[in-house]
């Protein structure tokens, strides 16, 4: 993560909706994240930005999963503010 001097940016990719889709677990449980498995056992945390799009945020192990989820759901609007 950046901070610039007008807003934090993050260092992830944009992705769209379908291809983040492939091994979904969840999303919409907390509305606005979504979650999904690789296929290196990696989770994924993504954060809806539009109707196409969702953000990347994080790439965790199964032992971070749940905290890394309490903290990004505390994100989700400033970065759908930053993005949407």
């Amino acid at each position: 993560m950046k901070h610039g001097m007008e807003r934090i940016t993050y260092d992830r990719s944009i992705m769209n909706k379908h291809a983040f889709e492939v091994g979904l677990l969840e999303k919409n449980r907390i509305p606005g994240l979504w979650v999904r498995c690789d296929e290196n056992g990696y989770y994924q945390i993504g954060v809806e930005i539009n109707e196409e799009e969702v953000l990347r945020v994080a790439d965790v192990l199964e032992d971070e999963l749940i905290a890394r989820i309490q903290y990004w759901s505390g994100k989700i609007d400033d970065i759908k503010s930053q993005y949407g």
